[in-house]
């Protein structure tokens, strides 16, 4: 359970801290999406006001090769995700899942 991000719960002040926290040289921070367990690597935050708390660890858009999810207070933009020990492209995920 070490490393599992909460996104039900967590700000996205927070989780980015917690990735860069969990970063190499260990797992790395994850989540479960659409079933699979994925490690975010990198990822940045742009605060807001308009999330609506079920939205939380939504991914809703895909913009110059970032994901970018809602999260309680604000958008989560990730930029690196790994499935596996090997890099995903974000391009292959599908919109409107929610991390878990």
């Amino acid at each position: 359970r070490d490393g599992k991000i909460d996104f039900l719960n967590w700000g996205g002040d927070e989780i980015v801290r917690f990735i860069r926290a969990f970063s190499y040289p260990y797992l790395g921070a994850w989540a479960f999406y659409n079933d699979q367990q994925l490690h975010l690597l990198d990822a940045s935050f742009s605060p807001s006001d308009n999330i609506h708390p079920f939205a939380s660890g939504l991914a809703f858009r895909k913009n110059n090769n970032q994901l970018l999810v809602f999260v309680k207070n604000g958008i989560l933009k990730i930029h690196a995700i790994e499935y596996q020990s090997k890099p995903l492209a974000i391009a292959s995920l599908k919109l409107g899942k929610k991390f878990s």
